[in-house]
């Protein structure tokens, strides 16, 4: 959300009330991708005692498992902020990372602000405008030191736009 505060100093009508000399218009920014998503993936997980794994998080159609729902809200002009990470979902702010939709259609993946895990890109991630679909490819350790490896698909599902739900 933007503030655009002005004021009035003259007009070509009679005159200018009193009252109405100084006003704030409110901006509010959307990011081309905002909404929600449902949410599938493969997480590898390299731990620091030599084993590896791996977990498949998907779910057809409708996802109840709220895991495989996420939410992607405006951060700034190109950039979108997630609400979680492979399979862990923020109810709060704890797991996020950025997503930046570049002009050739490439996507940015750096770390949230205030995630517990820094996030950083791992291979081409891409957001398909046609289909709005996002592809990604990255990778974070967690405090014990265990290798995450993710590839993630992100299909649209709905947003509310100016009090529209508008659905796939």
């Amino acid at each position: 959300i933007y503030y655009l505060p002005f004021s009035l100093s003259s007009t070509s009508l009679d005159t200018i009330l009193e009252s109405k000399t100084t006003m704030v218009l409110i901006l509010n920014l959307e990011t081309a991708g905002f909404g929600h998503y449902y949410h599938n993936g493969v997480m590898q997980v390299d731990s620091t005692n030599g084993t590896s794994s791996i977990t498949a998080y998907h779910q057809e159609e409708p996802v109840s498992n709220e895991v495989n729902n996420w939410e992607l809200s405006s951060y700034s002009m190109d950039t979108l902020l997630t609400n979680g990470i492979a399979n862990q979902k923020s109810g709060a702010i704890e797991y996020n990372f950025k997503l930046s939709i570049r002009s050739d259609n490439s996507v940015g993946i750096a770390a949230g602000n205030t995630s517990v895990w820094k996030v950083e890109e791992n291979g081409a991630s891409v957001y398909d405008q046609d289909k709005k679909e996002f592809y990604l490819n990255y990778k974070y350790m967690d405090a014990d030191g265990n290798n995450y490896t993710v590839s993630d698909t992100l299909i649209f599902r709905n947003r509310i736009l100016d009090g529209v739900n508008q659905w796939k």
